[in-house]
């Protein structure tokens, strides 16, 4: 079996991150919740390299669909009840995200980076199911066909 890290390593491929683009995203979505809004129409959460950006994304999720105000207050107190405050940095993190974006101007292009570095990792991911695939016995045909869809799903 083709382990991931292992292989990426070897071939000297990093997976493709943004840690400032996705912390851009989170602060410009905390100090401008128009910013978030236009987001939400891009990424849904998964989208976050980072584990905990991912759990502060998804809790501004909640967050608007319940019609709260998504910033600092609303945002520590939804995750404290969700137990994930100290998963995500705590406070001073969610503090750190408010106070590091100076403008909410380039949030549209953080929000694209975020989701164009999620579009790479995905097709790394498929291009290393489609290595683990082809080395097994089965109807060529079927395996391409099936790395077709695998790789027009990139695209969706």
């Amino acid at each position: 079996m083709l382990d991931r890290e292992v292989f990426l390593a070897a071939a000297g491929i990093e997976m493709p991150v943004d840690l400032q683009a996705e912390q851009a995203v989170l602060g410009a979505s905390l100090i401008d919740q128009s910013a978030y809004e236009a987001s939400a129409d891009i990424l849904q959460g998964g989208e976050f390299s980072d584990e905990g950006h991912a759990r502060i994304y998804r809790a501004m999720h909640r967050l608007s669909n319940v019609e709260q105000p998504i910033d600092l207050i609303s945002l520590t107190s939804q995750l404290q009840d969700s137990e994930e405050i100290d998963k995500v940095g705590g406070v001073s993190y969610l503090s750190k995200l408010a106070h590091s974006v100076p403008t909410t101007a380039n949030a549209a292009y953080y929000v694209e980076r975020v989701q164009e570095m999620f579009l790479r990792r995905q097709a790394i991911d498929t291009a290393l199911d489609l290595l683990r695939n082809a080395g097994e016995e089965q109807d060529v045909k079927g395996f391409v066909a099936m790395a077709e869809t695998a790789v027009s799903k990139l695209s969706d």
